[in-house]
């Protein structure tokens, strides 16, 4: 979802730049702001929404749940001739998340009168985002995973499809069952944690998501563009039409969301747009928007401009409004601050980079000629 996606350098027959899956990073991050303004514990959209506005909210939510899932994509989509592993990788990703964090820290003391804190202020550098830490962790094994691409096409079949029946459809008809049955999913009932409510947030799942997106590039996998435009539709139709019975179907590990993240990003895949440098310069603020709209500084001071409960309740035309004025400001400004911050953090973190130890390849399984 960052701008330190690796991407591998593109072969002979694929010199060209296209910007489709640049386009695509953009739709994420936008679609990431509008589930956290929907999230109870965010912006709470659809804690306040009722009725048609709920109706809407929900639609927006099965449309958008995706988003993560697409970042990973991604990742596996252009890393799966990756074969190191060096420090270089992630030390921007935390560069930037710390100087996000801090620099919004700073603006709630400075403009809100916030009462600083050194605990408050220390916590900035703590990697608590838990989109990057997994990201971090599916970069160190990105070596090995590819590794299952030099085995035979039949055995990497079997492969996927164990680890698709294992933590995308056992999850997915446990829920369901235990949806009817109109009870909890009792802990220990999984492959993955004891923590039945986790919603799929862990890292199985990301690499499950890494795999789709490597195979897809490693095969060549295509399909025409209206299956997918179909297979999308119908499967976040089916997460709208279940939302309120079991929230469990628009989670991570949910086979709905997988055939519908894999579908979308499989449909702008296929779209051939040349390269627009307006495009990939936007694209690269994914991060900084991802980070900084989760800062208190957006989710209390800033969203709290907008009077968001008494808008949504106001009816179906103003909570539309509303969602449209908080979302699209927010993308707008951390956009502005990102590319500001990067501009600010480019000096420090291009001197990092031309240390020994960041460029070593602590994992190297390239192999010998």
């Amino acid at each position: 979802m960052v701008d330190t996606i690796v991407q591998e350098k593109p072969s002979q027959k694929a010199k060209a730049r296209f910007s489709n899956l640049d386009l695509l990073k953009i739709i994420a991050f936008m679609m990431v702001v509008f589930l956290h303004f929907m999230n109870e514990g965010m912006g709470g959209g659809l804690r306040f929404a009722e009725g048609t506005t709920r109706y809407i909210y929900v639609a927006i939510e099965a449309l958008c749940a995706i988003a993560v899932p697409l970042f990973v994509l991604i990742t596996g989509y252009f890393s799966v001739n990756s074969k190191s592993f060096s420090l270089k990788k992630v030390v921007g990703l935390y560069i930037l998340q710390f100087s996000y964090r801090l620099i919004c820290y700073l603006l709630e003391v400075i403009i809100f009168k916030v009462d600083f804190s050194a605990g408050s202020f220390f916590a900035c550098f703590i990697p608590n985002n838990y989109f990057i830490n997994f990201y971090v962790v599916l970069l160190i094994f990105i070596p090995f995973f590819n590794k299952l691409f030099k085995l035979d096409r039949k055995t990497v079949n079997t492969f996927m499809i164990i680890f698709g029946l294992l933590f995308v459809l056992f999850p997915t008809v446990v829920n369901a069952i235990y949806a009817l049955a109109g009870k909890d999913i009792p802990s220990g009932l999984s492959f993955i944690t004891m923590v039945p409510g986790d919603y799929g947030i862990n890292i199985v799942s990301f690499i499950f998501f890494y795999f789709a997106g490597a195979y897809i590039r490693f095969y060549n996998v295509r399909f025409k563009k209206i299956y997918t435009i179909l297979a999308y539709l119908a499967s976040s139709a089916i997460v709208f039409a279940l939302y309120d019975k079991n929230l469990g179907f628009v989670h991570y590990h949910s086979l709905f969301l997988a055939i519908s993240g894999i579908s979308f990003f499989m449909l702008f895949e296929s779209i051939k747009m040349k390269e627009i440098k307006v495009i990939s310069f936007i694209s690269k603020c994914s991060l900084g928007v991802f980070v900084l709209h989760t800062t208190s500084l957006f989710l209390i001071h800033y969203n709290g401009l907008f009077e968001i409960q008494t808008n949504i309740e106001a009816g179906p035309g103003q909570a539309v409004v509303v969602f449209l004025g908080v979302t699209m400001s927010t993308i707008a400004i951390c956009m502005a601050a990102d590319i500001l911050l990067r501009l600010a953090v480019t000096p420090v973190r291009n001197w990092l980079y031309k240390t020994k130890l960041l460029n070593n390849k602590i994992i190297d399984l390239e192999e010998s000629k």
